[in-house]
């Protein structure tokens, strides 16, 4: 993310179970949407980056594939979704 400078990115096949957030020791909000069984298959997550993450509205997770987040960039409501 640093590198090409963005702020918010997505990423499949996590292979996390379960939903939830977490903060990595590096700054970065992770959202993520996994299977509810213990099969580590599937899973979609939106990183945000610090700074992002206060301006962010909500975060749903529609099922193991799909997430959404909805934001507000440069005073703009935006949806993230990420398949």
């Amino acid at each position: 993310m640093g590198q090409y400078k963005r702020n918010i990115l997505g990423a499949s096949e996590t292979r996390w179970t379960g939903l939830g957030s977490l903060k990595v020791s590096t700054g970065e909000s992770v959202l993520f949407s996994g299977r509810e069984d213990d099969y580590h298959r599937e899973g979609v997550a939106i990183i945000l980056k610090s700074g992002v993450k206060n301006h962010y509205l909500e975060w749903k997770p529609i099922i193991s594939r799909i997430v959404r987040t909805r934001n507000f960039l440069e005073d703009i409501p935006t949806s993230v979704i990420q398949c």
